[in-house]
């Protein structure tokens, strides 16, 4: 899979993204920890919010290697 520059993503890459949550979009960053057959799965690093997910799912596009 390759992220929204072309780059290819791996486990233990680290990335940005935007998660979505209920009340406002942040810029994150997350690694890489597993992949599904259309999505990556991400766990942040640092969450915008206290109550925010630890982990999340996102489309290879959504995201962009660091």
């Amino acid at each position: 899979m390759n992220d929204v520059t072309g780059k290819e993503l791996r486990v233990g890459d680290k990335i940005v993204l935007i998660p979505q949550n209920k009340y406002t979009e942040s810029l994150s960053m997350g690694i890489i920890i597993g992949f599904t057959t259309a999505k990556v799965r991400i766990q942040l690093t640092n969450k915008c919010w206290t109550y925010s997910n630890d982990e999340c799912l996102k489309f290879p596009k959504q995201v962009a290697k660091v």
